[in-house]
């Protein structure tokens, strides 16, 4: 795990029995690096680093802005935002099983996608991409599929913490 890495405005510790039960709820197993983080940073934000260097994101996307807060008493929970992702995709679970958001991108997620089991994979949810995707809306251009909203990013969370970059400061 990244020692440069500072998590600010984290929500508290994630206990044992917290994980376990959005893991029961879900019918997942989060990954070993992904729960040693989530454990003492759940909600936080990385500093300095927030941009993920990865070309298949589209340009203007992809800043990591925080952890998905597991505290079920948390508003924007990990459970409440799983069930809202899916609710707004026209309630029949248009989101894909399998995939789970844990990172808040601005309007879009960085999820774990366990569509081939464990260990997951990495995902990045762009909704603008999702939403044309589900109402079958082609003035973008070509039909939309999967692979355009649902983009892999790595193959594990450790390996996305090392593609966080610092944000460029402005001069």
């Amino acid at each position: 795990m990244r020692k440069d890495i500072k998590w600010k405005y984290v929500n508290g510790k994630t206990d044992s029995t917290k994980i376990a039960n959005v893991e029961d709820i879900l019918h997942i197993k989060f990954p070993n690096d992904y729960i040693d983080c989530i454990r003492e940073n759940s909600g936080g934000y990385p500093y300095p680093f927030n941009i993920v260097k990865n070309s298949k994101i589209p340009s203007g996307k992809g800043q990591f802005l925080a952890l998905i807060d597991l505290n079920p008493e948390s508003d924007g929970n990990i459970l409440e935002t799983y069930h809202n992702l899916n609710v707004h995709s026209g309630g029949d679970n248009q989101v894909p099983d399998g995939i789970i958001p844990f990172a808040f991108s601005h309007n879009d997620y960085y999820c774990f996608d366990f569509r081939n089991g464990f260990p997951p994979k990495v995902c990045f949810l762009d909704l603008e991409k999702h939403w044309d995707f589900v109402f079958n809306d082609k003035s973008h251009g070509d039909e939309i599929k999967e692979e355009d909203y649902l983009i892999h990013v790595c193959n594990s969370f450790t390996e996305l913490l090392d593609m966080l970059e610092e944000e460029p400061k402005d001069e």
